[in-house]
C-alpha cells in the first residue's frame, strides 16, 4: 500500500488511517461492556491501572467508572456502582485512556470496538466498546 503526502514517521503501531471526510476522533473515555476472566486475582476498582489493548494498540488506561454489573446469561442490571469486580463478573466500566485513542462503538464498526484489559502481564477481561467520548465533546457524568 502506497500513501501520498504522510510523513511515514507519523505511522506506527496503533496508527488508524481513515477517509477525510469520515475522520476517526480519538477518544478521551471509553464505557465497555465486559467479561472479567480467571486471571483476576485482585479484583478491579475505581482507579485500578490496567493496559488497554484495542486492534493493535496498547495503552495505560485507568478504570474511572463501575457502572454496573450484568446477569451473565440475561445481559440484565444485577447491581448499580459496584465497589469491585472479581472474576468471572460481566459489567459495564468507564475507561480513561493516558493519551487519546482511536476506537469505535462495536455497534458501529467491529474491528475498532474490541477490547482487552490487563494487568500484571496477564489478561482479566474481555469487552466490547458501548460508549466514546471524544475530546470535541464535554465530558458528562
Amino acid at each position: 500500500v502506497g500513501l501520498d503526502g504522510v510523513d511515514p514517521a507519523s505511522l506506527g503501531a496503533g496508527a488508524v488511517l481513515c477517509h477525510p471526510d469520515f475522520p476517526v476522533i480519538p477518544a478521551v473515555r471509553i464505557q465497555a461492556k465486559i467479561v472479567t476472566l480467571e486471571a483476576v486475582r485482585v479484583p478491579l476498582l475505581v482507579g485500578s491501572t490496567v493496559v488497554l489493548h484495542a486492534y493493535s494498540l496498547a495503552v495505560e488506561a485507568r478504570v474511572s467508572a463501575l457502572t454496573h454489573t450484568l446477569d451473565p446469561r440475561t445481559g440484565d442490571v444485577v447491581k448499580t456502582r459496584p465497589r469491585c469486580l472479581t472474576r468471572n463478573m460481566s459489567a459495564v466500566v468507564e475507561l480513561t485512556p493516558s493519551r487519546p485513542m482511536c476506537v469505535e462503538r462495536y455497534a458501529d464498526f467491529r474491528a475498532l470496538g474490541r477490547l482487552a484489559l490487563r494487568m500484571g502481564g496477564k489478561t482479566v477481561a474481555l469487552g466490547v466498546v458501548t460508549q466514546v467520548w471524544s475530546t470535541q465533546e464535554p465530558q458528562a457524568h
